[in-house]
């Protein structure tokens, strides 16, 4: 495996997902080294990790495919050392810690008199293991062969002459651009009523993501739950809902948020919410539709990806196909091929802005075939193309 910044990401994203616990990037060859942070450590404890930095890095043993080290420091923190290979050429050491394995077993105390053991983190014996088995399968380790060797630092350990510069790094800033993707990505979903795929967006970490007030979770969560009630109401602002309407759920919301007691409650509100402010969306949609035309939109929603046209529809829906023009175009005040273009580029526009797909694979996503015929009309109903919508969005 390549110790890139995308594989690191992903190793980082599994574990802290389930750990709060520090990265050490170890690069062959350079005397950089990074530090991902998740918990922020005292000075001593910087010092403790440097010696057993360079005690890892050090000992040729560790440099080899398929190694696992459990080092314990004089502090007694534990680190777990995982050495990346691409064939056979050493990459670098990903280290996982400081942590301690159980409460009170470190008696050291900071400068601000704080006892270190309510600093770092407690992973039990089988977490340790849970670790070692989750990040060996993502650096694609071959299990039968994973050496293990652990080292327990001595007095006698000699410190390296080596400078080595740790640069401080904060993993969430690398993961902003994602989260804000997935974030206008819920809001896109919510937008067109897909209770569906917006739920999908909540269930990949989007919450937990925010990290301002570590020391404040529910504080945390609360503000990101009413700054959210207020993105999804301004979401769903375009589809014509009266804004009595959208006022009296988005107060109701709020109000539910900051009574909650526990952060529990409010994931629940959180996915209330978004089902809420879809199931509106859906409703006012169809507002004053007759059920043809209201089956008919919803059928559109459903299946735009796929090859649909007006007679496709109607048959699906057990008319004829001019009786349903007539009607979707007295009622809607557009044709049903507009309607789907409608819907199409809406989706395509999205697409544009939060992901990296090339234009042609967007365009075959949201069912165009053909790449200049998805151009003219995206151009005919934003007025530019889709190459400049993304450049300058």
């Amino acid at each position: 495996m390549k110790l890139n910044k995308n594989n690191l990401k992903n190793i980082y994203d599994t574990i802290s997902s389930l750990f709060s616990l520090n990265f050490i990037v170890i690069y062959n060859n350079e005397d950089e080294i990074t530090r991902l942070n998740n918990i922020e450590l005292p000075d001593c404890i910087k010092e403790d990790e440097m010696k057993m930095i360079n005690t890892i890095s050090e000992k040729i043993s560790l440099r080899c495919e398929n190694t696992v080290c459990y080092f314990e420091s004089k502090m007694k923190l534990k680190y777990i050392s995982f050495s990346v290979c691409s064939g056979e050429d050493y990459e670098g050491s990903i280290i996982i810690g400081p942590y301690i394995n159980s409460p009170n077993q470190l008696e050291v105390v900071d400068s601000s008199g704080r006892n270190l053991d309510k600093v770092i983190p407690i992973i039990k014996i089988l977490q340790e293991k849970a670790i070692e088995n989750i990040v060996t399968s993502m650096i694609n380790y071959q299990i039968e062969n994973t050496k293990v060797t652990i080292i327990h630092e001595d007095a006698n350990i000699r410190n390296t002459n080596k400078n080595r510069y740790i640069k401080e790094f904060d993993m969430s800033l690398i993961n902003i651009r994602e989260r804000y993707k997935l974030e206008n990505q819920l809001l896109h979903y919510v937008s067109m009523g897909d209770n569906d795929k917006a739920s999908k967006i909540v269930g990949k970490d989007l919450v937990v993501d925010l990290n301002r007030f570590p020391d404040e979770p529910m504080r945390n969560l609360k503000n990101f739950a009413i700054t959210m009630n207020t993105l999804l109401r301004k979401a769903v602002q375009e589809n014509n809902i009266e804004p009595y309407v959208l006022d009296s759920i988005s107060e109701y919301f709020a109000k539910r948020i900051e009574r909650s007691s526990k952060m529990s409650i409010i994931y629940s509100i959180f996915e209330e919410m978004i089902k809420e402010y879809c199931n509106l969306v859906n409703e006012y949609k169809t507002k004053g539709y007759s059920k043809l035309v209201s089956n008919a939109i919803n059928y559109v929603k459903l299946n735009f990806k796929y090859e649909i046209s007006l007679s496709s529809i109607a048959d699906e829906l057990f008319v004829h196909p001019t009786y349903l023009a007539k009607k979707f175009k007295e009622e809607t005040d557009k044709t049903i091929s507009e309607y789907i273009n409608e819907i199409r580029v809406k989706e395509a526009k999205m697409m544009l802005k939060s992901t990296e797909f090339k234009i042609e694979d967007i365009a075959y996503y949201v069912g165009y075939n053909d790449k200049k015929y998805f151009s003219k009309v995206f151009k005919k109903i934003y007025n530019q193309s889709p190459s400049d919508y993304r450049k300058y969005n």
